[in-house]
């Protein structure tokens, strides 16, 4: 039988992601919810820095925001010395794989479920849908990426897809880099697992894929807590995957458990299409892989497509998307 707390967690999860599921459908950018609803706005953060709850009826994104305070606040009373929630008890399932898409042309954002926000609400020619290439036998369309010169950016985020410390669940990916691309100049990255919470964010991500400019593959990890978003984490490292190569369909499965100490892990495996898994991970990265930002511990959300530094080259990269899954057989399940 489920403990009645951990359920009661479990349900105001549920009924915060499903709140988040249909903020998702609120057009505009990542600001028109503070702009749309400014009182509304006002009292939701004065409850996420410690101030007294909101009454009465709120926004779907207001009461997805108050629902995951609702949880954080839970999950103190449950565990009052701040040992992490059992492992994996909340991770949701997320499939970020293109599977409402309908037809080629630009991606928009009913096309891009389940993330929630496409370059800031404004889709252009920087992402599109196409049949070809293509990786996985199961979808009917991938997605092609381009950054033109002196572009930095063409992302799609899922804002209302929520890891929290303590969780442990497996991610995948799989991007083409077409035959033109060149490596960057300066620093490059194809997913990150970002954070904003209670009016902070993580800054540089505790997560991400990268690539170098010496063309590698590198897993990136940031910890620790830091005074603000700008400043550096007491952690950062990178751990080299593979190196890079051009016209073929590169796979990532990673297993990552989210924690402030010691019992943190991320194993991150990776293949080229048609070959077999590696018998032990391509990258490994153990401890602390939570940010801490003016004492608020930061929970992540799915962000993919490519973001860089200025660059005067243009790049086209092909993504089949992602998908997160509580075990590495469910995860495999979207290489098919």
């Amino acid at each position: 039988m489920t403990d009645p707390a951990i359920q009661s967690m479990i349900d105001l999860q549920k009924q915060s992601l499903a709140a988040g599921r249909a903020a998702s459908r609120i057009s505009g950018t990542r600001n028109s919810y503070r702009r749309d609803n400014p009182v509304e706005y006002t009292n939701v953060m004065a409850y996420l820095d410690g101030g007294p709850r909101p009454t009465g009826t709120l926004t779907k994104m207001g009461e997805h925001l108050v629902l995951e305070e609702d949880v954080r606040i839970a999950l103190v009373k449950y565990q009052p010395t701040a040992t992490p929630p059992p492992p994996g008890i909340l991770a949701p399932d997320f499939s970020g794989d293109w599977h409402a898409a309908t037809g080629t042309g630009l991606l928009t954002q009913p096309q891009a479920a389940d993330y929630t926000f496409i370059l800031d609400g404004t889709p252009d020619t920087r992402m599109q849908i196409v049949t070809t290439p293509k990786r996985r036998t199961a979808a009917t369309f991938s997605v092609k990426v381009t950054v033109a010169p002196g572009g930095d950016r063409a992302e799609n985020s899922a804002t209302h897809v929520l890891y929290t410390p303590g969780m442990e669940f497996w991610a995948a990916w799989s991007i083409y880099l077409d035959p033109t691309w060149t490596p960057p100049v300066g620093f490059a990255l194809f997913h990150q697992f970002f954070g904003e919470t209670g009016g902070q964010s993580t800054g540089s991500p505790p997560f991400a894929l990268e690539i170098t400019t010496s063309s590698n593959f590198e897993l990136r990890v940031r910890g620790g807590a830091k005074a603000n978003a700008g400043a550096s984490a007491p952690k950062d490292v990178g751990h080299t995957i593979a190196a890079v190569s051009t016209g073929v369909w590169h796979d990532f499965l990673a297993h990552i458990r989210l924690a402030k100490d010691s019992s943190g892990l991320i194993e991150l495996y990776h293949r080229i299409q048609g070959d077999n898994w590696p018998g032990t991970p391509s990258a490994t990265d153990t401890g602390i892989n939570v940010l801490t930002v003016a004492g608020i511990d930061q929970n992540v959300y799915p962000e993919s497509g490519y973001y860089r530094s200025a660059d005067p080259n243009q790049i086209i990269l092909y993504t089949a998307g992602m998908w997160v899954r509580s075990s590495r057989s469910e995860a495999e399940v979207f290489f098919n």
